[in-house]
């Protein structure tokens, strides 16, 4: 065999159907930000390129992503069941494994915290979404879970590795990743502080009392810097104050169940002042919790997605007004469970200091006893937006909103097997993968398909494209059984009859042609004809064809509704009789069938003879070369295919040019056997007519 310069070009035209990892990185940043949150993960698993634009884009698409909520209903004696759902209410559920015994302490960064309260105590951070797992050692105090704790997950670049902080019992400890041991912060009393926050890589949190900050960095000797507020007059003290941030802003929020007086003030870092948040209600989002949970403030420009699907109200302000997304919903009595906001956004890098891990979800609020299936709206003066679900095209959406002629490119674009994944995405996709898998299916070129058959164990298959890339399966239930060919084999066709909308399988064997119905269990012989020197069976036209290798005469079968066969005689007319045949096989071409010659076991000649119906007389296969491809498997089918029928040049692949009577073929043999990608889903249909 022989390989020209084109067989080592890679070239990747625009217009060309490709690999899926070739999908133009314009076209997949497109799809991506129309994803959801679980899709992303999902996304980014896909291939080496998919992954790098995920990791290239993954900021900004988690920016644009709006806040979901989040349900855990725990268990004593079960894993725990975790459901996201979005302001669509579509919904994600999962199961928590080894979640059975644990005591659900809050979120940090994307990552549950569950502590072992029956066992030794130690704390076990899982992400639900990724399934990342981190694990630290047994709190260095007595844990009390009505007093409870807070707490946020920090990478350090100077280690590069996770630090996991805690506020609780007066002090703050932080435990470095795999190293299995607590560090207390012993150089600083933080009675009546609360609430930890990570605002531009430096820790902070908030005494209740006075309002003022603790700005806690974690070098080598862990720095606490006790910032002073000015003095905060207010009626009334707040009741549960929490920090939050938004871009360069830090903000205190009153996240109080007592009332619906909710109060955010901003910190002027200049004067050191708590001043009132003044907005006008369209700046800015708050995202309220409750005790020992979290708040975050949202600009709308972030993400697409209006506000009006959310459940929200407006409260006065110092003067100015802020819109406000608290969780107010009661679970029935039945139920137990925790409820949370989450903020997608929290999955970008912070780069300072002290920098968010990338892979987790910042969940935020959480009030046990919440309905996963209502959802109101408290404030009733809501304008009609609240209700829209208008689909703008221009708006960041979910996967299934893709646009059915944006869809159809990216489809295109991949192999065969990633096709069934495509069409198993989705009912939006499932319906473009069914409308045009015609189409599709004609533009892949043929695979090489081996079957690494054993006596005792299960076979396995490997299919290889022109690029070398392979999918390799186990055929279950085939151990004990013998490899016969494929189906549209070397002695049997599939064919589908449409008068009785069953499959058949038609059998040349023991000079015998043989069928079977579908379903039906049972072999129908006919018997009206000898089939002996006859081989091959091939499927053109809706007729069947059978060859006689001695005189390479054509017998028809056709059937009827009734499914009687009738067996015609084609004679044709050649004088090919002196020819030592080795392997013979009928392949077909749009209008025209052929006759492939092999002539000798250890021969490479190869000669292909076109059937003209008017005369009936194989004449030999005049071809440049470049109008036919000529595909032969001596353990399967063979094919001929027009290059126009796929877009990968016809260099990729290992081939012969064979002499053919004064002209000659391109042939592109195989040891095992081809997989046509354009035939597999495209049953053969009887023609019933006659």
């Amino acid at each position: 065999m022989s390989y020209d310069d084109e067989s080592s070009s890679m070239t990747i035209k625009t217009d060309d159907v490709g690999p899926w990892s070739y999908l133009n990185h314009d076209v997949l940043s497109l799809v991506m930000m129309k994803l959801g949150v679980v899709d992303f993960v999902a996304f980014s698993g896909v291939c080496k390129s998919w992954r790098s634009v995920a990791l290239g884009n993954w900021r900004r698409f988690m920016v644009s992503k709006p806040p979901m909520l989040m349900n855990i209903s725990d268990s004593v004696n079960k894993d725990w069941q975790f459901c996201l759902e979005d302001h669509e209410r579509r919904k994600f559920k999962t199961t928590l494994t080894h979640s059975t015994g644990m005591c659900n302490c809050g979120f940090t960064c994307g990552y549950l915290i569950l502590l072992r309260i029956k066992t030794n105590k130690d704390f076990w951070l899982v992400n639900p979404i990724t399934r990342h797992e981190l694990f630290f050692p047994p709190a260095p105090w007595e844990f009390n879970y009505v007093l409870g704790f807070t707490s946020v997950l920090v990478f350090s670049p100077s280690i590069s590795k996770l630090v996991f902080v805690i506020l609780a019992k007066e002090q703050i400890c932080f435990s470095i990743a795999d190293e299995g041991a607590w560090n207390c912060v012993s150089t600083f009393d933080f009675q009546f502080y609360k609430d930890l926050h990570v605002f531009k890589g430096k820790i902070y949190t908030l005494n209740y009392k006075n309002y003022h900050l603790c700005e806690l960095t974690l070098n080598l000797e862990p720095k606490v810097t006790l910032l002073k507020t000015k003095h905060l007059v207010l009626d009334k003290d707040l009741f549960f104050p929490q920090l939050g941030s938004c871009g360069e802003n830090l903000y205190m929020m009153d996240c109080s169940i007592c009332d619906d007086v909710i109060n955010v003030y901003k910190l002027d870092f200049g004067e050191m002042e708590w001043v009132p948040f003044q907005d006008t209600g369209e700046e800015h989002g708050f995202f309220v919790g409750y005790v020992f949970d979290h708040i975050d403030a949202v600009k709308p420009e972030l993400w697409a997605d209006p506000w009006s699907h959310y459940p929200r109200y407006d409260v006065g302000n110092g003067g100015g007004h802020g819109r406000y997304f608290p969780e107010t919903h009661e679970l029935p009595k039945h139920s137990c469970g925790i409820r949370y906001s989450l903020l997608p956004r929290y999955l970008t890098l912070t780069l300072d200091l002290l920098i968010l891990f990338q892979i987790g979800v910042y969940l935020i609020g959480r009030q046990s006893g919440m309905d996963m299936t209502r959802r109101e709206t408290r404030n009733h003066n809501d304008d009609d937006a609240s209700n829209s679900k208008t689909i703008k095209t221009d708006d960041v959406r979910f996967w299934s909103y893709l646009n059915h002629d944006m869809l159809l490119l990216v489809m295109m674009k991949l192999g065969v097997i990633d096709f069934v994944a495509f069409s198993g995405v989705c009912k939006s996709w499932r319906s473009v993968a069914l409308s045009n898998r015609k189409s599709f299916m004609a533009s892949k070129p043929p695979m090489l398909m081996n079957i690494s058959d054993s006596i005792n164990k299960d076979w396995q298959c490997c299919l290889e494209d022109h690029e070398r890339r392979k999918f390799k399966t186990t055929l279950t239930h085939s151990a004990g059984m013998y490899c016969c060919g494929f189906t549209c084999g070397i002695a049997s066709v599939l064919v589908f009859s449409p008068s009785i909308s069953k499959l058949v399988f038609v059998m040349l064997a023991k000079k015998q042609i043989w069928f079977s119905i579908e379903d039906e269990g049972a072999w129908n012989c006919v018997s009206t004809f000898d089939f002996t020197f006859y081989k091959d069976l091939h499927v053109s036209k809706g007729k069947i064809y059978t060859l006689n290798y001695k005189n390479y005469h054509l017998c028809e079968l056709t059937f009827n509704p009734e499914l009687r066969v009738t067996v015609t005689i084609l004679e044709t007319n050649n004088l090919l009789y002196d020819r030592n045949i080795f392997s013979l096989q009928l392949v077909c071409c749009g209008e025209n069938l052929y006759m492939f010659l092999k002539e000798g076991l250890f021969k490479d000649d190869f000669n292909v003879y076109k059937l003209d119906f008017g005369e009936m007389e194989w004449v030999p296969f005049q071809d440049t070369g470049n109008k036919h491809g000529f595909f032969i498997s001596q353990a399967g089918h063979s094919a001929a295919v027009k290059p126009e029928l796929w877009a990968e040049p016809w260099s990729q692949y290992p081939r012969n040019y064979v002499a053919n009577e004064g002209g000659h073929v391109r042939v592109f043999p195989a040891n095992d056997g081809w997989y046509f990608p354009h035939e597999c889903l495209n049953v053969n249909l009887l023609d019933e007519s006659s």
